[in-house]
């Protein structure tokens, strides 16, 4: 037989604590008493048999009759006491009071029980309970054998509130599931816990997650705080054990990929496969790893949907960035930010640079980007934009920063290191500081407000074509030119307006496929490529 604990907290005379366990192992019973003081008291043990009523809360004549056992101790620290039940003691609820009658905390605050059971009475108790055929035969043999074989909390609020319902829960989650009579305490604990687990939060909700064994993924015992901070989130948890483990779990996914850095996020949604409807064959292979993990890093995701979304959204705008041979692009920051993905035209390219680059392997990931190879090899002839371990990344997506260094290298400007504006994102020792403080000297780049430059953001189709206008435009274009060959002309803001009619004068760009610029969309590596190469010819 395994042992059953109870620990028993106590407060003695003038309210100094103390700490009683009580064991049960078959009919030998202990009592530990350690006082926490180093001072020594005399102590004194009673233990009731079953039938005491002690529901005054206090011990007065009538309930000394039911007195089973009184041990006193006088002046010590630690107190032990063991005894055995024999065969004929009463069957029951044994309450062991620490204290006795001079005792001035309450009497709930000092006693416990122990529930002494033959094995054959045991035997019979848990088969009644694992034979009950629905939530009232259950309810039925909860009454019969409450206060002998265990004790229910009828003052617990979920119960109060609907005894019926409360039953029914019982018996859907726990029905049959019984293997001592203690598990009847444990498992009415639990459907309280289920019941009123969509109202918990903060610390009541993660000790319900634990109380009710939902989970044992090591992520959650590492983050625990953060994952039920999310769990809160969900207004439809579930009403079963099997529901909240399920929905639990999805909070567990989503959470470590809101925790996950850009070169490990795709991996874990690779982890839970079964939590996210996402597919990494198909296209995926055709696409940027780098550019779909920027859509998943660092977001503030609540629920598995969001990331597919996220993830979906993501691949078919890369994709249709792959796919295409025709489109448009710009690249750079005024006083605004925007990202997504973006097309390049196809553009006529000097016979003689073609006749150059010819046969020459530059970049081993070029044909992920056929139509723009040979503007890459023309940008890496002249060492703007370089690529890096034989890599150019052409469907990466460029940020501020990277597109400020490329037109500046471009316009062979010589770089300054201050600048009359200064950003909160631009420190000194960042690789980009003196490509910031050029282009801001320059009147290129402004910042997307006074004090944020907008490090790491995707630089949008229409910011980019600010900064390109400002760093390339020979003022030839008119006031009244206007774009009307764009179907979502009315879209483009009215600062990066006169820009994009610029590069659409120069034939710089032409738009996607759908005759549409896209200006929020974002500007890859290939399309700039593309866009700097025809600009300095």
């Amino acid at each position: 037989m395994k042992k059953v604990f109870i620990v028993l907290f106590v407060f003695m005379m003038f309210g100094i604590s103390a700490n009683a366990q009580i064991s049960k192992e078959d009919s030998n019973i202990s009592v530990v008493y350690t006082e926490l003081a180093d001072k020594a008291f005399d102590t004194i043990m009673y233990v009731f048999e079953p039938g005491v009523d002690l529901s005054d809360g206090e011990i007065d004549d009538e309930d000394m009759q039911k007195l089973f056992k009184m041990e006193q101790r006088n002046e010590v620290t630690e107190f032990k006491y063991n005894f055995t039940l024999q065969a004929d003691d009463p069957e029951g609820i044994y309450y062991v009071v620490i204290g006795g009658f001079e005792e001035k905390k309450p009497l709930s605050e000092r006693s416990d029980c122990f529930v002494h059971l033959r094995s054959d009475t045991e035997t019979q108790i848990v088969s009644e309970l694992n034979s009950a055929e629905d939530s009232n035969a259950l309810k039925a043999v909860y009454e019969k054998y409450n206060k002998f074989a265990w004790l229910i909390d009828k003052e617990n609020e979920q119960y109060k509130q609907d005894v019926d319902a409360f039953y029914n829960v019982m018996y859907d989650n726990f029905g049959k599931c019984f293997v001592n009579a203690a598990d009847s305490e444990i498992i009415f604990n639990k459907t309280a816990t289920l019941v009123d687990f969509s109202n918990l939060k903060g610390d009541e909700l993660i000790q319900a997650i634990k109380t009710l064994g939902l989970t044992d993924s090591i992520f959650y015992e590492e983050n625990f705080e953060q994952v039920a901070t999310l769990y809160e989130k969900y207004t439809n948890k579930g009403s079963s054990i099997n529901e909240l483990k399920k929905t639990l779990s999805e909070a567990i996914a989503v959470t470590e990929v809101n925790m996950s850095d850009s070169n490990v996020v795709l991996d874990v949604l690779k982890k839970y496969f079964d939590i996210f409807s996402v597919n990494f064959e198909g296209n995926f292979p055709k696409v940027s790893e780098t550019q779909m993990a920027r859509a998943l890093y660092h977001k503030d995701f609540v629920r598995a949907k969001d990331v597919d979304d996220a993830f979906n959204n993501r691949l078919q705008q890369l994709i249709s960035q792959v796919s295409s041979v025709s489109g448009s692009a710009g690249g750079g920051i005024s006083n605004y930010g925007g990202s997504h993905s973006a097309i390049i035209s196809q553009g006529i390219i000097d016979s003689n640079i073609i006749k150059q680059l010819k046969g020459e392997e530059i970049f081993f990931d070029i044909d992920e980007c056929e139509w723009a190879a040979d503007y890459i090899k023309g940008v890496y002839r002249r060492q703007i934009m370089i690529g890096s371990d034989g890599y150019f990344r052409p469907n990466d997506f460029l940020t501020r920063e990277e597109l400020v260094k490329i037109i500046l290298l471009a316009k062979e400007l010589d770089i300054e290191n201050d600048a009359d504006r200064q950003f909160n994102d631009v420190k000194k020792e960042d690789w980009f500081y003196q490509y910031v403080m050029t282009a801001v000297k320059n009147q290129i780049v402004f910042g997307i407000d006074k004090t944020t430059f907008g490090t790491g953001m995707t630089v949008s189709r229409q910011d980019a074509a600010v900064m390109l206008y400002r760093a390339f435009a020979d003022n030839d274009l008119n006031e009244d030119e206007n774009i009307s060959t764009f179907n979502d002309s009315t879209k483009i803001a009215d600062y990066a307006k006169k820009a994009v009619m610029w590069m659409q004068k120069k034939s710089i760009i032409s738009g996607f496929p759908d005759n549409t610029f896209r200006p929020e969309d974002g500007l890859t590596r290939a399309q700039a490529a593309k866009i700097i190469f025809e600009l300095i010819q």
